[in-house]
């Protein structure tokens, strides 16, 4: 699931509609993730109460081997949209 603000407007969805379209992968994840079509800009991960628990620059791996196994919302800003996507932690 993700959700892909851009210019005021809201995309909601459980498939990736653009073959451009920023994703993680793998999901479920244990340690690292890979980040996919985004080069610049920053990752914040939140847990389900809203609490930031990581704040990276974005890179091609980001280590989450610091997160408690969970469910999370990932906030990829690559400065040209912010995409939320729902990671699972193993």
């Amino acid at each position: 699931d993700f959700f892909h603000i851009t210019d005021n407007s809201i995309l909601l969805s459980n498939d990736l509609i653009h073959s451009n379209q920023v994703s993680i992968s793998p999901n479920p994840a244990t340690d690292k993730i890979s980040l996919f079509n985004c080069n610049n800009g920053l990752i914040k991960i939140y847990d389900l109460q809203g609490k930031l628990s990581l704040s990276t620059e974005i890179k091609s791996s980001i280590d989450i081997s610091i997160l408690k196994s969970g469910v999370y919302l990932v906030q990829i800003n690559d400065l040209k949209s912010i995409t939320y996507v729902k990671l699972i932690k193993k």
